[in-house]
């Protein structure tokens, strides 16, 4: 029990609670000052927040709904519907750690299939920008892991330069081709310095490092 806002606020630093029981009216610090607070600081932004407010509060118990708290609860408590209210909240909270904790899982066994890959597998997220880029692919196109992560794909996989490379040492007719050819046969080099000069980055692959 904290006797105001900021005092709540130092109290849930120091140990965080499973379930923070919000009150709107509060000296020093009011509810929306302590939910923002909450809200901004990422030890602290996923603690479930349950607002308690008077029923003439209902435009200020949505805003802080809509702020991030999770549920609210009029007054006077109701101490059945208070119990129920937080098992509702905790069990939402451990659903999503589950899944949460599933889909981290399950990005790590995709990674490792990925990584040990006998092809070139490349990965994107949602914007186009590359997130996975195994050995063999960092063999294929002469760029690392490191050199292509974050970077947009169509940067990488259709500039001329590479394109142009994969055709001269697999004979491919076509950047589609050429990508298709490489994920069973990558190529022994990556691109030359010339055609690379030309390309949106700047390669720098180990073996054309000292080229002249």
């Amino acid at each position: 029990m904290a006797v105001n806002g900021k005092d709540g606020l130092e109290k849930i630093r120091k140990k965080m609670p499973d379930v923070l029981l919000l009150d709107i009216m509060m000296p020093v610090m009011n509810g929306y000052q302590v939910l923002e607070a909450l809200k901004a600081d990422p030890a602290t932004r996923d603690l479930p927040v349950l607002v308690i407010s008077a029923v003439d509060e209902m435009d200020s118990v949505l805003q802080c709904i809509k702020n991030g708290a999770e549920d609210y609860l009029p007054k006077p408590l109701n101490m059945l519907l208070l119990k129920a209210r937080i098992g509702a909240i905790l069990d939402r909270v451990r659903a999503r750690e589950r899944e949460e904790r599933l889909h981290r899982e399950s990005e790590a066994r995709i990674r490792l299939i990925v990584e040990t890959a006998l092809e070139a597998v490349i990965v994107a997220d949602n914007t186009g920008r590359i997130v996975i880029w195994n050995p063999q692919a960092a063999i294929a196109f002469g760029y690392t892991a490191a050199e292509v992560t974050g970077k947009p794909l169509s940067s990488i996989v259709f500039n001329p330069a590479v394109a142009r490379y994969v055709r001269s040492r697999l004979g491919a007719t076509s950047n589609r081709q050429a990508l298709e050819t490489c994920s069973t046969e990558p190529a022994k080099q990556p691109p030359c310095a010339k055609t690379a000069a030309r390309s949106p980055l700047n390669c720098r692959s180990r073996s054309r490092r000292g080229t002249s």
